[in-house]
């Protein structure tokens, strides 16, 4: 960043010295008649002091001009006394603002409908050439809030939530202003050398809905509200003793000047000498002398110490926020148990294609224990190939036709269908060519002349294959010019995951596969092999890598095995039972039910059995929920009884293993009865089985600890019931002050 300004500090230089020197030239802010004869009182407030136009003018200068309003918007560069200090601080993020609006939604309503017609309709900038170079692409990677509140502003209907929105969004704009997102714009803008530099691209123009002032985000109205609040408050303060000193207001004043003219000097700004020079270049921007800007300022010290007062009146007794963060960051690290997430079921259906794939593999019916004898893998390729996945090493050579094809020249191709002799060839393959072999060779070549562009790519790709193929030796020729290619696979004998194109609807797919894995190496593949007579494999080598594997569960969820083995068996159950003459899709549901049968009886029976109750509520869920019950109780059983700590991990069975993870839970983010009992437990001790989220689980305490260290629970808790003692000190002065609108007068 600070490379791009050091490569483009001239033209920096050039623009602000402009718009300083325009600044110094001209009195810009207030009006004329500041501390004239005709400066009249515009209102009292409720202590009964007269606020004269000047004063009000003038503060109400102060206040908007805390955004650069009418200079480089957003660079937070100077011009401003304070970097967005006033408004943004004491106004927007203690949420002040929020209950002024509250209180005047009446009077603001017109401008929110207006604001919220414009907000619905607004889109971030994007470049012209280069829709990769827009402002959502940088918000995404540098202030993600920023889009996230963009899209529930224009889906919010509310205008008081809309309000909320608007602010929340106000300050995220400040924390990543339309300047830094102009800056990452232009960097990225010089990235793309063949796209055009938009000359639109200025900060003004890419900010949030083209607001430039407060005056755009809140309303003129508010804006006099807000100033309003301020005097009163400032002149009820000063009658409770809280006024600011003139020596306090000059000190503050100067110390945040030198804060933004150091900022300006680290970005290489050199247009003031030293920061007087600064200070008093800014009084003539705003129009006003030193004493006339002091006494404003004292204006708004006054209200944020009172404010800042109220604040620190929610006194807490520290030995007792001790003994309350004490509790509350008391922490537990753990190991927790549970199976894996594809196991954990949300239907009958998936219950369904568990058991078959588990019956499929051993498991007798019925049978709630997953520790059963697996069938041995070639028993269980014969009758379920699909479950099975061999790990070989394939070494190979492919053709494709239409590459091959490609070498046939232009020549070639129109003598070819230049000749009558081939026109039934092409007639049958493609009916949309209107010829015939009576035409002369004028009326031949026109017939082909007006057929769309798509279909002759098609046919000059048809005859180039033609002519390849006339040559016997073309794929012979072809292989020795072609690499071979070597990979590893895990494939299965149904031919799932075989690199080769159109083997799935070859009609005798069976007789290659079974050819394929067969251990007999002799004479298996001396000749190229192609199934869709487009591409032409010549198979040199097949090579085992391991013992062939049964498949994983979740692989066969993820490829719909799962779902397909259990349509299959229970469209054969509904053949052979009862509910025949019924169409499947009709009665499939019953069906599942006939074929879980035998598992949920052995579920209630489990159930039963281990708490001394039958269950209440019998429903799917149930069923999903206490499948694994037994099963996470024999692993809980398998890991107390070790007296090893470095035991192997429990596994179901060898084809499904438990999962384990460390965690660290901290009471004030886990206030669940789980805490209290692990809390309760010694280091070392297992829970019982218990359910998160439906799953069963188990846990061990591995280590406690009383306290976190440097937990931010105090400073969170104290700036919480800050915000809370401010709140309510705004609400009761609101509810003593009258606001008007004097943005007319």
């Amino acid at each position: 960043m600070l490379g791009f300004l050091k490569k483009y500090q001239k033209i920096f230089f050039v623009f602000v010295a402009l718009l300083v020197g325009t600044s110094v030239m001209f009195v810009g802010l207030l009006p004329k008649n500041l501390s004239g004869s005709n400066d009249r009182t515009l209102f009292r407030t409720v202590t009964g002091k007269k606020i004269k136009q000047s004063h009000y003018d003038g503060l109400k200068a102060l206040l908007t001009t805390n955004n650069g309003e009418l200079l480089i918007y957003g660079q937070n560069l100077g011009m401003n006394f304070f970097p967005e200090d006033v408004f943004t601080q004491n106004l927007v993020e203690s949420k002040l603002i929020r209950l002024i609006a509250e209180k005047k939604k009446d009077e603001l309503k017109e401008f929110w409908v207006e604001q919220q017609a414009r907000e619905k309709h607004y889109k971030p900038y994007s470049h012209p050439q280069m829709s990769n170079v827009s402002a959502e692409n940088v918000w995404f990677k540098h202030a993600p809030r920023i889009p996230e509140l963009l899209k529930q502003i224009q889906a919010e209907e509310n205008p008081s939530k809309l309000f909320d929105l608007r602010a929340d969004l106000f300050l995220e704009e400040n924390n990543f202003s339309p300047f830094a997102l102009w800056q990452f714009l232009s960097e990225k803008q010089s990235q793309y050398q063949w796209i055009q530099k938009d000359e639109a691209m200025a900060p003004f123009a890419i900010s949030l809905f083209g607001y430039r002032s407060l005056q755009d985000w809140f309303g003129e109205k508010m804006m006099d509200y807000v100033c309003q609040f301020v005097l009163q408050v400032s002149s009820i303060a000063k009658q409770k003793g809280y006024q600011a000193s003139y020596k306090e207001a000059e000190n503050s004043l100067l110390k945040l000047n030198d804060l933004c003219f150091k900022q300006l000097q680290f970005l290489g700004l050199k247009e003031f000498s030293d920061s007087t020079s600064y200070f008093h270049a800014k009084l003539n921007r705003l129009g006003m002398n030193k004493m006339q800007m002091i006494s404003l300022w004292r204006e708004v010290l006054t209200f944020q110490n009172f404010l800042n007062e109220a604040a620190h009146s929610a006194l807490l007794d520290d030995l007792t926020l001790n003994d309350f963060e004490q509790y509350a960051t008391e922490q537990v690290e753990i190991c927790r148990y549970q199976p894996p997430e594809y196991l954990k079921f949300n239907s009958l259906n998936d219950l369904g294609k568990f058991e078959v794939y588990l019956t499929a593999l051993g498991k007798p019916k019925g049978e709630i224990g997953l520790d059963f004898a697996l069938k041995p893998t070639q028993e269980l390729e014969k009758k379920f190939p699909q479950l099975v996945e061999h790990s070989i090493e394939l070494e190979y050579k492919e053709i494709d036709v239409n590459q091959a094809a490609i070498s046939v020249s232009v020549q070639d191709i129109w003598k070819w269908r230049a000749d009558h002799k081939n026109c039934q060839k092409l007639v049958s393959r493609f009916p949309k060519l209107n010829i015939d072999e009576k035409m002369s060779p004028k009326e031949y070549q026109a017939a082909f002349e007006n057929v769309d562009y798509f279909t002759q790519m098609q046919v000059d790709q048809y005859i180039r294959q033609q002519l390849l193929k006339q040559d016997e030796n073309w794929l012979t020729l072809a292989f020795e010019k072609t690499q071979s290619q070597k990979d590893s696979f895990k494939a299965r004998r149904s031919g799932y995951k075989l690199p080769f194109k159109g083997l799935e609807l070859f009609s005798k797919k069976q007789s290659f596969l079974k050819q394929f894995f067969s251990d007999d190496e002799s004479n298996k593949f001396l000749e190229p092999v192609t199934f869709d007579d487009v591409h032409f494999y010549q198979i040199l080598s097949v090579k085992p890598l391991e013992k062939p594997k049964v498949v994983s569960y979740q692989d066969l969820l993820l490829d719909k095995t799962a779902e397909k083995m259990l349509h299959q068996t229970l469209t054969k159950l509904h053949k052979k039972g009862a509910l025949n003459e019924q169409d499947f899709p009709k009665v499939k549901e019953k069906v599942l039910d006939e074929y879980l049968a035998p598992i949920k009886e052995a579920i209630i029976e489990d159930y039963t059995a281990f708490s001394g109750s039958a269950p209440q509520h019998l429903n799917d869920l149930f069923y999903c929920k206490y499948r694994l019950y037994s099963p996470m109780r024999n692993a809980l059983a398998y890991y107390t009884n070790q007296q090893d700590e470095n035991c192997e991990p429990y596994a179901f069975n060898s084809f499904l293993k438990i999962d384990s993870s460390n965690d660290v839970l901290v009471r004030h983010q886990n206030n669940s009865r789980e805490m209290e009992k692990l809390m309760e437990a010694s280091e070392g001790e297992w829970s019982c089985v218990g359910f998160k989220s439906r799953v069963p689980v188990f846990t061990q305490v591995l280590f406690k600890k009383s306290k976190q260290e440097g937990h931010p629970m105090q400073k969170q808790l104290h700036a919480r019931l800050s915000q809370e003692a401010i709140s309510a000190l705004a609400t009761e002065l609101l509810d003593q002050v009258e606001l008007e609108n004097y943005s007319n007068h």
